[in-house]
């Protein structure tokens, strides 16, 4: 799974469970901690935004239960029920005083250049401002450092106007795995990790969400 790679390379997720009937669901719940957020799996539905497959800030079984069966609804009326293989249960992340910034890191792959690794802002901004910078793989810890520059939200992840800014040191080191990752398996055609949800310093990062596509 994407999980269990981005683990092997050092890239922490939120804790999670994957489960199959709405009672597993529950008790997955139950055994993370209130509250959760509820994903579906699904091994040909990339972006699971896009079929309204996931649900956040569940606080309590009845909640999750409604969650659940307005997932099997929409999918069952989209005609694509049959592509979902089971649920992720994820602890939700409690942002700091609202604190973080969503950044993006991917890779994609060039006819040219071969693995371009990706750093932005993430979410849907990442779609919405295009605010993204490539640099040929392998990347330094200087490169990452110059790509977290050139992006035009760069004041985001400075301390600015109150806000902390974000641990620039773990989103150096996120972008170092991936690097590493892309090298490591010359077959991905494209890996993106959105949101990486940058914490302030000292607090890590931590993958809300990501994706691999490997070539066939």
């Amino acid at each position: 799974s994407v999980r269990a790679v981005l683990s092997a390379y050092g890239i922490e997720m939120p804790l999670g469970r994957v489960a199959i009937s709405e009672d597993e669901i529950v008790a997955a719940a139950e055994e993370l901690g209130w509250p959760v957020a509820l994903k579906i799996v699904s091994p040909t539905i990339s972006h699971k935004t896009d079929v309204g497959g996931v649900a956040l800030g569940l606080r309590s079984p009845w909640e999750l239960r409604v969650a659940h069966r307005g997932l099997l609804e929409r999918l069952s009326a989209m005609g694509r029920l049959v592509e979902i293989t089971g649920f992720l249960v994820e602890r939700m992340v409690e942002h700091h005083d609202g604190a973080g910034v969503e950044t993006l890191v991917g890779v994609t792959r060039s006819p040219d250049f071969g693995h371009l690794v990706a750093f932005g802002l993430g979410d849907v901004q990442a779609e919405i401002a295009r605010d993204v910078v490539f640099h040929v793989n392998p990347i330094t810890d200087v490169d990452a450092r110059e790509m977290m520059e050139r992006i035009r939200g760069a004041v985001l992840l400075r301390a600015f106007r109150g806000s902390p800014g974000v641990d620039r040191d773990a989103l150096v080191d996120d972008l170092l795995r991936v690097s590493r990752l892309a090298a490591d398996f010359p077959q991905i055609v494209a890996l993106d990790i959105n949101p990486l949800l940058a914490l302030p310093p000292g607090k890590g990062v931590l993958a809300l969400d990501a994706r691999i596509q490997v070539a066939a």
